[in-house]
């Protein structure tokens, strides 16, 4: 039976209120890359047998032992095989959204304030996901948002959301004062991952070159495709700026 869930958007990403220090527990969100069935245990205790994707509520912070298995065809027969077997680590006070790549790697790719209210199962009843696609990871209505793809394996799986980063940037438009716009900003990119291109959007929208280095520098570190932040200096007038942030990242 296909379980989906609920992925809180923009309300998260802004108001930098924490539920992180409020609640103790969280809850996986776990699917694999093509959307095929599985079974998977945590701890040795199963978590779901031959569902397409699952759910754990109330996880303590600490690691897991994680095992996913799904049936392959040999000839006339087919066996469970292991496509992930590894610990994997769980913080507290969040919803975790995660995915067995193709490549066998345990990726979460969205991380939201945990909310202990909402009620999934009521949701997923009157809001299902109808598409059959990788995008169903990721769809909140019954028609699917489109999927976002990387030629960059570093990215895949991870970055920010198109429709959840032009929120973001509709949000932080609007503000009056740069200093709001610098602190939404940085709040973003601790909830997030961003690619290289949708940093340099953020730059854009701050017309001076301070402003413009301190995100740059700040972003770096939840940058999913480092080897292209250079594709982000044409974003700065002086070149000082662009040698500021060169000997920023080289430190790092």
């Amino acid at each position: 039976m296909k379980k989906l869930f609920y992925l809180p958007l923009i309300l998260f990403i802004i108001t930098g209120t924490s539920y992180s220090t409020e609640y103790s527990v969280s809850s996986l969100y776990i699917t694999l890359y093509d959307g095929a069935l599985f079974t998977a245990s945590i701890d040795g205790k199963e978590i779901g047998n031959s569902v397409d994707e699952t759910q754990v509520d109330e996880l303590p912070e600490g690691r897991y032992f994680l095992k996913v298995s799904k049936q392959s065809q040999y000839g006339n027969s087919s066996k469970q095989v292991f496509i992930f077997s590894d610990y994997v680590f769980i913080p507290a006070g969040y919803s975790l959204f995660a995915v067995i790549d193709d490549g066998g790697k345990f990726y979460i790719y969205k991380k939201a304030e945990y909310n202990p209210y909402a009620n999934h199962n009521n949701w997923h009843q009157t809001n299902k996901c109808e598409c059959n696609c990788d995008a169903c990871r990721n769809c909140i209505y019954k028609v699917h948002d489109p999927v976002i793809e990387y030629n960059n394996d570093d990215c895949r799986y991870k970055a920010m959301k198109d429709s959840d980063f032009n929120n973001l940037v509709s949000t932080v438009t609007k503000l009056s004062f740069e200093s709001s716009q610098i602190e939404v900003v940085k709040q973003a990119v601790d909830k997030n991952i961003l690619t290289s291109a949708q940093v340099k959007q953020l730059i854009k929208i701050f017309a001076f070159d301070e402003s413009k280095v301190e995100i740059a520098k700040y972003a770096y570190k939840n940058t999913c495709d480092k080897n292209n932040y250079f594709n982000i200096y044409d974003s700065f007038a002086f070149e000082s700026s662009i040698i500021e942030v060169k000997n920023y990242i080289e430190g790092k």
